[in-house]
Parts: C-alpha cells; structure tokens; sequence
C-alpha cells in the first residue's frame, strides 16, 4: 500500500500539469461525476469478467465492414478497450489523478495474460483507494459531484455485481442487486440528481427499473442468465442513453414522434378547452350564488359609504353640453384603452400559460412513448423460478 501510495503522489502532481485544473466549464460537473463512478465499476467488472478466459482478440478479416460502421454488434472484448479509455478520459476532464487501470497496450497484455486472483485483489485495493480520494477530491470542488459520483456507482452495480460471477453464484448476487427495496432507493438517488441528468434520462431508467425489482424472485432460481433474461440488453440501454451513444429520442422513429407531437396538440387543446368552460360556467354562476347567499344586499351596504362620498363630497358640474361631450369622449377612451390593456395582459398570460401547459403534456406523452421502446421486461421461465423455489424449500430449517 506505501508503494501505491506513493505512484500515487507521483502521479498526482504529473496530472496536475495535463488536466485541467479545476473542471471543464462546458459541461455538468455533476454529471461527469456520475459518469465516472459508473465507469469505475464497469472497467473492473469487464477486466475480471470471463473474457480473461478467451484472451485472443476476434479475428481480422480484410473483407468485412470496419468495427465503428456497427456500435450496436461491438464485441466484448473491445468493448472494454472502449470503457477503459472512457474512464481515463473522464477522469482527465474532471482534474482528477490517473485511474490505476491498465489502458491500449497494457491492457492488451493483462487480458492476453488473465488476472490472477491475486492482482484482482490488487487492482480491486488500488481502484477503492482511488475512488475514495477521488471522492474525497470531488467533494471540495462540489459536494452535489461527490455524492453523485458514489451514486453511478451505485447505479452501475445493478448490473455489474453479479458481472463474472460462477452461474452458481449469480442469483444470488442478482438477487441482492436487484431486490425492491434497493430498486426503489436507487430511483429516489437518481431523482435526487434529475436537473443534471441528460433529458427523459430519469423517466426512462425508472420505468425499467421498476420492472426489473425482481431480486427476490432471482434469489430462489438456481441459476441466472443475464443475457437470456433481458438484464444485459437493458443494461446496455441504460448505459447508451447516460453516455449519449443513444440518446432516448433516438428509440421513437419520425412517425412515432409525429404521432405524439398530434396527441400532445389535442389534449392542449382539449385541457384549455375544458378549462375556458369551467371558467364561463363559474362566471355565468356567480350571480346564481350572490342571489342565493343574499351577497347583493351585502355589498350594497357595503358600498353605501362610497357612494353617498362621490354624491356629496365630489359633486359633477357640467357646464355646457360640449364639456359634457368631451368628459364623455375622454372617459370612453380611457376605459377602452384600460380594457385593451387589461385584455392585452391576459392574453399574453394565458399564452404562456398555454405554452407552459403543452410542454408539459408534449414531455408526459413523449416520456411514455420512450419507456415503451426502452424497457425490457424480465424474461424468466416458470420452471427455473419452480426449481428454485423447491430448492429453496428444502433447503429451509425444519421447524422446532
């Protein structure tokens, strides 16, 4: 730990004269930070995963399309290439110190070479170490950035804790990373960070979330696929739509995003509609309820005092018929341009409030549209959840 320690005060001041010195001011330092704790966990988890076992890249062939042309169909073992070099560049742009994971070349050999248990272990200590001072280095910048970067850890390992493990083990990691009750504390984090999250980000991972708080059901399988039970796929979504590979949008077609734009219109106009005739019949009802509740009578007396003033206190002389006309004319401008204004304002308020209604209503409607294109929903098999359940029967205590 001394030798770590002190690469890593070397490798501290060696970073401070390449990244930057604070942040970059372009973009959300709240959202680098997610990014990165997130990236922290899924660098380790494909380092030790099974791909160490088949440590010969796929083979070239000079006939097929270029690896980039397809993002979708990358293959594992590059695609770890592709989350390691994420996860230094992240690191980077926040002014953070080097990460101590292996990167091009020595990544190349570390995979051609397996980890061994023991520099698991070693590389698992150092990135914990780093993770804390990173944290730690986060928080006197921001704490919002420090808090979020242990949350996309958190996040990441809904996945990634059960990640390489024996298939014997995985429901049981799967069912503690999956459970509801840490389903549901995870969503309250990530609604925690919703203004510094990209755009229908939060609607989307908790729609897909929810339905994958499956951990209790998971625990009492046998065995566990990740890949045949959708976890994989929709793990690859959450990760795209945070990274901005795929943002959600992208999963609704031109016609699907014309047909939302039509019924988000509709219902505006339905709703302000609904609205301007709950408005009328409250008017036109008014003089029903004063007649009603005798409020007539009330405010005549109420206004006695006002009215006997202007008769005794403020009294009208006309001198001529024309000054009659012009204090007439004067009067109707005055009140015709008072009701113009007046008119004016309201018009102008109710158009922003129209707008302000449409937004909202074009963001639910689009929101639930992307949840539907973006959520995989739990394939499991009645005879593992069966099996396991007898399993797990026969495996409880018998009773005293």
């Amino acid at each position: 730990m001394a030798t770590y320690e002190n690469n890593f005060a070397k490798s501290s001041s060696a970073e401070k004269a390449e990244a930057p010195s604070v942040r970059s001011k372009s973009a959300d330092v709240v959202l680098q930070a997610f990014r990165l704790g997130y990236l922290a966990v899924e660098s380790y988890s494909r380092l030790k995963s099974p791909i160490n076992r088949k440590p010969k890249p796929p083979k070239a062939d000079a006939d097929s399309r270029f690896g980039f042309t397809e993002p979708s169909d990358e293959s594992k073992y590059y695609q770890i290439f592709r989350t390691a070099g994420q996860f230094h560049a992240q690191a980077q742009q926040l002014g953070l110190p080097k990460p101590p994971m292996p990167l091009n070349t020595e990544l190349r050999d570390r995979l051609a070479a397996g980890l061994a248990p023991e520099k698991r272990l070693e590389l698992h200590g150092q990135l914990d170490d780093w993770g804390r001072d990173a944290e730690l280095q986060l928080s006197l910048i921001d704490e919002e950035a420090a808090r979020a970067f242990a949350y996309g850890g958190s996040f990441a390992l809904t996945y990634w804790a059960g990640h390489g493990i024996a298939s014997d083990q995985q429901p049981k990691e799967y069912g503690r990373s999956l459970r509801s009750y840490r389903i549901r504390h995870t969503i309250e984090r990530l609604e925690s960070l919703r203004e510094h999250l990209p755009e229908y980000w939060i609607e989307t991972v908790r729609h897909s979330l929810q339905h994958w708080a499956i951990g209790e059901r998971v625990a009492k399988m046998d065995r566990f696929n990740p890949d045949k039970s959708g976890l994989e796929g929709q793990m690859t979504i959450w990760r795209d739509t945070l990274f901005g590979r795929r943002p959600p949008e992208i999963f609704l077609n031109l016609d699907m995003r014309n047909r939302v734009q039509r019924i988000a219109y509709l219902s505006t106009t339905a709703l302000v509609i609904v609205g301007l005739c709950a408005f009328w019949t409250l008017l036109w009802s008014v003089p029903a309820l004063m007649e009603q509740f005798r409020l007539g009578g009330w405010l005549m007396e109420s206004l006695r005092p006002t009215t006997q003033y202007i008769q005794t206190e403020l009294p009208i002389t006309v001198d001529s018929k024309l000054d009659s006309v012009i204090k007439a004319a004067s009067a109707l401008v005055a009140t015709v341009s008072s009701v113009a204004v007046f008119l004016a304002g309201m018009i102008s308020r109710a158009s922003g409030w129209i707008l302000r209604l449409h937004r909202r209503v074009d963001f639910y409607y689009r929101s639930r549209a992307i949840q539907k294109r973006t959520t995989i929903l739990p394939s499991l098999t009645k005879a593992e959840e069966q099996k396991g359940a007898r399993r797990a029967k026969k495996s409880a205590p018998l009773p005293d």
